[in-house]
């Protein structure tokens, strides 16, 4: 079994048509011979981006309707999803930037956990 990494962009041409969709379901058309992976902040930026493509009328309220169902059912049924694992400061940092009077502390960590501030 072949596992792929789906993101965003990989995951949304499997729902709306766009350059790329052929290769990418050719890639994972068959359930026995692909492992797909993904994370779960990936479903939420598929949501968002299906939204913003119903927003931008580039697809129509059923074919978003039908898009969601198919991919909540994926998500169920096709996708194992990967946990990843970072210290909270290197999200943060990813995310905003170096905190100008207070570092952060905390082991690694999932991103979701609460980190606290450890100002000097």
């Amino acid at each position: 079994m072949m596992p792929y990494y789906l993101d965003t962009s990989a995951l949304i041409k499997r729902y709306v048509a766009e350059q790329g969709s052929q290769w990418v379901e050719a890639v994972v058309s068959e359930p026995d011979d692909a492992l797909l992976l993904t994370s779960r902040v990936t479903m939420v930026e598929v949501w968002s981006a299906l939204a913003r493509r119903k927003r931008e009328a580039s697809i129509s309220s059923q074919d978003h309707a039908d898009a969601l169902a198919a991919f909540r059912e994926d998500c169920l049924a096709r996708y194992h999803f990967v946990e990843f694992e970072m210290p909270c400061r290197c999200a943060r940092r990813a995310v905003v930037g170096p905190p100008p009077l207070a570092r952060l502390r905390c082991s690694t960590t999932r991103l979701s956990s609460h980190c606290q501030p450890d100002v000097d």
